[in-house]
């Protein structure tokens, strides 16, 4: 197999092997370079420091990646449309993972993110539909747009304390997460962050919450228990909710949620975030 190496930045390849051993001294491997490739194993030299957009994306046969410690940059939609890609082992060098990184990478199984991590990019593991099991580390203070769009498989999320931002659908058609656990320190839960997670029964928002949007737990049907703290204030106007009985939950001027029964108003507010969550009812902590 014939390898292009200038400075260091290994730009192309030639010739088609199941297992590809990167030669020591790659520093960087450049864009698409192993796009679309028929490799089943790859092998990174210790020198490694970065692996550049699509480099590895479309490797329909790629079973398991580990990626030396060192590499500090894998870069967008790096090893997306993998779709045999089972085992994933992160470099503890590691600082962000960008947008689409893994996406519909649909053998995914589990991921452990490294302890310095700061950032899950837009679409980072969308459509990852066999992955069952994520741990986030203590360090993550976002999580992107779309970041778990469609894990179907996933069943289990805690959101670390360090974490401010949940972005918009990050874990939107989750239809198996029944077990969400937020800490302390989660400041703003977006659009639809939590929509049609159909298998969620309870939900605590922590008391640092300063904001949720529209429909951030809508259509999440089998959710029966919302736990706000009486101290937060994250529902600064009146939101209301209606079921088909005329069952309304009110978001108050200081920040409390409650129900009541009211034939007189029928009114569906749009910006309501617990939208088709009928079964719930609310509890205070």
């Amino acid at each position: 197999m014939y390898f292009d190496i200038e400075d260091n930045v290994l730009v192309e390849v030639r010739g088609d092997e199941a297992c590809i051993v990167i030669p020591d001294g790659v520093a960087v491997i450049e864009k698409c370079v192993f796009r679309r490739s028929a490799m089943k194993e790859v092998r990174f030299p210790d020198s490694l420091r970065a692996i550049e957009r699509a480099a590895f994306s479309g490797c329909m046969e790629l079973a398991s990646v580990w990626i030396p410690d060192g590499v500090e940059r894998i870069a967008p939609f790096a090893f997306s449309a993998c779709e045999a890609l089972r085992n994933v082992v992160l470099p503890a060098s590691l600082k962000r993972i960008r947008a689409g990184c893994f996406s519909r990478d649909y053998a995914l199984q589990s991921i452990s993110i490294p302890d310095v991590v700061t950032q899950v990019g837009t679409e980072a593991f969308s459509h990852c539909q066999s992955l069952s099991s994520v741990m986030l580390p203590a360090s993550l203070e976002m999580i992107q747009d779309e970041a778990f769009l469609q894990c179907a498989s996933l069943e289990r999320i805690e959101i670390p304390s360090a974490t401010r931002y949940i972005g918009v659908r990050a874990f939107c058609d989750c239809v198996k997460l029944e077990t969400l656990i937020l800490h302390e320190g989660i400041e703003e839960i977006s659009d639809g962050a939590f929509m049609n997670c159909a298998a969620l029964k309870r939900v605590v928002l922590p008391k640092s919450l300063k904001r949720i949007s529209e429909s951030a737990f809508s259509d999440c049907v089998n959710l029966q228990e919302i736990c706000i703290s009486e101290d937060t204030e994250v529902f600064a106007d009146d939101r209301f909710k209606a079921d088909s009985s005329g069952n309304y939950s009110v978001f108050d001027g200081k920040g409390l949620f409650y129900s009541f029964r009211d034939t007189f108003h029928t009114e569906r507010r749009a910006d309501n975030p617990f939208i088709a969550c009928s079964r719930a009812i609310i509890t205070r902590h």
